[in-house]
């Protein structure tokens, strides 16, 4: 399933770009949470709708900390899409297809807009990127809303195909403490349909009563009312609804500088005109945002709360949000059907090379705490072994290959002749250990391989990372002083306290042959080093590499 992501916002009360702001503890934006929660249940792509003047931004602090496997689509939101098309419509000049979303054309018209035009124009934006027949859901990149938001939508659009649906919330629920925010007050039928969706401009609380501002009036609200978070679940029929509402909108206001097509005025219009059924689906989480500067400190402090709880993990996907490293590992279930394979021991890192400090304790405790036989894969003649192995089934052991433990070899590893282990191995499953290749104190993550003429010491390979014939991982310094990790974009180097210390690799980086990376090396994910190049410092993702 997709999720429409809403980012295009300028944040006037906020002040500024509130998609980018950082609220977790290693630097994590509330964007990257609800991404987390959607992931966990099932939305596998991403769409993010954003201006062209914030990509580079967006790009720099979201989209390089994501997943390496999350696919994503940009969308952009522009003052002109369908802009030059709906008024050519509305002023009789030509018919168009309600479903031609595509093209961009014209210039501002007869328009003084300067303000995005809201969240149901941000939505026509995007649809390009969807299909006929196709559910959807729909966020805003500045609001939290849980993860069981996110799986009863999910839920919805998977078993209720053709189904319309949101997220609500109590309006108790859904005001922070001090400042005025819009919520959108929902009235429902007995089944738990909507009925009727009024954006509210101006909610505030005070103690515990919840006032609007309509017009010249002050209403009180009740606290159990009903509220839209801007959580929906959709399917493609909605476009060409906002298409009409589009032009209805731009016939009342094509001259107003700041009035927005919203999505609650494109719902409540659907409801009224019996298009469609809308079934709210109770939240039973807070839903939290920033909308005023104010907000900050309370979301930070919820979602420090989230964490120390256990909640989310910290990191959030394994990257290491000090800004100065690229972001090296994901860690999702693997091929085999198991959770995340050592997740647990990289979780435990503060810093990215910690996990070497830490990977004796974490093979002890591994290796203690195995039942049964430890050896569950065929051993021919010649293949040595000696200390505390464990080599998961399915496992293919040539014959002259060396293994000293302390190590670790999961399911599905292909061990290759004259192969030698020293110890200190951690390797996930599918990984090539190979042919006159020798390993020490090392991590090799799942699908990794290292598989002729290769020095594995004091690193860590990344998933399905690839190190060519005759590749090198030094990892002593000449004069044996300790090894600095160089950061990103600046002289500044970390000191790691580590005298032995080789390369960090990244997830599906690829290494060419007769490569040297010298000492505290560090390549971002999906890197490329071409063959017989001398590699040092801190590289970020996708980095392409001839030296």
């Amino acid at each position: 399933m997709k999720l429409l992501v809403l980012a295009a916002g300028i944040g006037s009360r906020f002040g500024g770009a509130k998609q980018i702001i950082e609220v977790g503890p290693n630097g994590e934006t509330l964007l990257e949470y609800s991404i987390y929660d959607a992931r966990k249940a099932g939305f596998d792509e991403i769409i993010f709708l954003i201006r062209p003047d914030i990509e580079a931004d967006f790009r720099s602090n979201i989209l390089s900390r994501l997943p390496s496997d999350l696919r994503y689509s940009l969308a952009y939101q522009t003052l002109d899409f369908l802009l030059d098309k709906a008024l050519a419509e509305i002023n009789g000049e030509k018919q168009l297809d309600p479903r031609e979303l595509g093209q961009r054309e014209g210039g501002l018209a007869e328009s003084k807009r300067v303000k995005p035009w809201g969240t149901a124009h941000a939505l026509l934006c995007a649809g390009e990127l969807f299909k006929q027949g196709e559910a959807f859901a729909v966020i805003n990149a500045d609001d939290y809303y849980g993860r069981r938001a996110f799986e009863a939508v999910g839920s919805n659009l998977f078993n209720n195909p053709g189904e319309l649906c949101f997220a609500g919330y109590r309006l108790e629920d859904v005001v922070p403490a001090s400042g005025t925010v819009s919520r959108a007050i929902c009235t429902l039928s007995g089944d738990g349909y909507l009925e009727k969706i009024i954006e509210h401009k101006k909610v505030w609380r005070e103690g515990k009563r919840f006032f609007s501002e309509q017009g010249e009036s002050i209403v009180e609200l009740s606290p159990d009312a009903a509220v839209s978070m801007n959580f929906w679940g959709l399917d493609y029929s909605i476009f060409e609804y906002a298409w009409q509402g589009w032009k209805e909108f731009l016939s009342r206001y094509i001259e107003s500088p700041t009035q927005e097509f919203l999505l609650p005025d494109l719902i409540q219009s659907i409801v009224e005109k019996k298009r469609a059924r809308v079934r709210m689906l109770p939240a039973s989480e807070r839903s939290f945002g920033l909308t005023n500067p104010e907000d900050l400190q309370e979301v930070r402090r919820r979602i420090f709360g989230f964490v120390a709880e256990g909640v989310y993990p910290s990191p959030l996907f394994g990257s290491w949000k000090i800004k100065s490293f690229p972001r090296l590992w994901h860690f999702a279930d693997n091929e085999y059907g198991e959770c995340a394979e050592f997740e647990d021991l990289f979780m435990q890192a503060a810093m990215p090379w910690d996990v070497l400090k830490l990977l004796d304790s974490y093979l002890r405790s591994r290796l203690d705490a195995v039942s049964g036989e430890k050896i569950r894969s065929s051993i021919p003649k010649g293949v040595h072994i000696e200390g505390d192995v464990f080599i998961d089934e399915g496992c293919i052991i040539e014959e002259g290959a060396f293994i000293r433990g302390p190590a670790w070899i999961g399911k599905g590893c292909e061990i290759r002749s004259h192969c030698y282990i020293r110890g200190g191995l951690l390797a996930g499953s599918g990984v090539v250990l190979g042919h006159a290749s020798e390993f020490k104190h090392c991590i090799l993550l799942e699908r990794a391989q290292a598989p002729h003429f290769n020095y594995v010491g004091d690193s860590v390979l990344g998933h399905h990372a690839h190190i060519g014939a005759g590749v090198i991982l030094s990892n002593f310094r000449l004069d044996g002083k300790p090894i600095r990790a160089k950061c990103l974009d600046s002289r500044e180097k970390f000191e790691t306290e580590l005298t032995k210390f080789g390369a960090l690799i990244g997830d599906n980086c690829e290494i060419g042959c007769n490569s040297v990376l010298n000492p505290g090396t560090i390549l971002g994910e999906r890197s490329i080093v071409m063959p017989m190049s001398l590699v040092s410092g801190t590289w970020p993702l996708e980095s392409r590499i001839d030296i």
